[in-house]
């Protein structure tokens, strides 16, 4: 009975505070069971009524897919995506999402950081960049209920409107295509909501409104400071630097994934931005630049690779991921990530020196 009376406080002062909101359909990411990518989407009903999809990309690489069912085409189906301000933590969050469906024109392959399924193409809507960052003055969400006060503000929404060709199953996936951690809010849906409990048990709208309303939802402590000085130091090894560049890709294939982080070596503190070119030898063991790339690491120092298992170099040399690692201020560092047997996950660290 308690819960019911908890449930029902929380709705009522959301209805005072935010009408709007509480009018909608409403998901918050579960830590304990986040939500899957492409291949296992989170399913969502009734796709034309609207909905709050609240959700951090917790890692480099993160994405979060939902899927719904039409009955029929349908057009001008609104999407809007947004970022919460969370001191300067999400700063650089700009989510990429794509609509994915039968009847859609497939864009460039490099466009997604996933393979679409066979059949299917995709719309995509890129964040709206911006330097330096600009809040909406007009949106906030405000919670006060049991003796707290929080307040969520956002920074400028990007919204579209996608034509639904044919009836059938459609994903939405978000991602972030720097690799930058942080929470998101995606609003989805053309019509209130019949009944906000129609497709939920009362537990779980508890759950959700309560994290709505302490700010929880996001997953980061807003008044911490940007980066944490409690982090393994790793080796810096220096080496020759290959005179060509590579491409700004961060992925060449599939069947093994590489992540690490960039140090500075003075204070082990990460390095935002920094570059890490990677070349690979092919199945038959050549360079041929296939396996070869560029990207970048996130507000966290963070890397990720995605690329095809290298092949070996020569008879005695195990199978391998030369790493080259340069950043503004910084010396560069060359080293390389030797692939174990079965091996289909990998994590190398780098530390760089500064040139002060």
């Amino acid at each position: 009975m308690r819960s019911y009376v908890t449930l029902l406080v929380i709705l009522m002062v959301l209805l005072l505070v935010l009408p709007v909101s509480a009018k909608n359909d409403a998901y918050v990411e579960d830590p304990s069971a986040e939500w899957a990518g492409i291949d296992t989407p989170l399913a969502l009903p009734a796709p034309l009524e609207w909905k709050e999809l609240h959700g951090r990309l917790g890692v480099n690489g993160d994405v979060d897919a939902f899927s719904f069912t039409f009955d029929e085409a349908f057009e001008d189906w609104t999407i809007e995506m947004r970022v919460p301000v969370c001191g300067e933590h999400f700063a650089p969050v700009y989510p990429s999402l794509a609509v994915i469906g039968a009847g859609l024109e497939a864009p460039e392959a490099e466009a997604l950081p996933f393979v679409l399924p066979e059949g299917q193409g995709a719309i995509i809507l890129n964040s709206e960049r911006s330097e330096p960052r600009v809040q909406d003055s007009q949106y906030y969400f405000m919670y006060e209920a049991a003796g707290e006060n929080f307040t969520t503000h956002y920074y400028l929404p990007t919204t579209t409107v996608v034509d639904i060709p044919q009836a059938g199953d459609y994903t939405v996936a978000v991602w972030e295509p720097d690799g930058h951690v942080g929470a998101y809010f995606v609003w989805t849906g053309n019509e209130h909501p019949e009944d906000i409990g129609a497709y939920r048990n009362i537990g779980e709208l508890e759950r959700v409104f309560t994290a709505i309303g302490n700010g929880s939802w996001m997953g980061q402590d807003c008044a911490a400071p940007l980066v944490s000085e409690n982090c393994p130091l790793a080796l810096t090894l220096t080496g020759r630097f290959p005179e060509h560049d590579f491409p700004a890709r961060n992925r060449v294939g599939q069947g093994f994934v590489l992540t690490g982080t960039v140090y500075e070596a003075g204070t082990c503190l990460p390095i935002a931005g920094a570059e890490v070119r990677y070349e690979m030898a092919n199945a038959d063991g050549e360079y041929d630049g296939i396996g070869t790339g560029t990207v970048y690491t996130n507000q966290q120092g963070s890397y990720r690779i995605e690329s095809f298992l290298p092949g070996r170099y020569g008879a005695n040399t195990p199978p391998h991921i030369h790493l080259y690692i340069s950043a503004e201020g910084y010396e560069g560092a060359a080293t390389e990530h030797i692939l174990s047997d079965g091996e289909t996950t990998g994590q190398t660290d780098v530390s760089l020196r500064s040139k002060a």
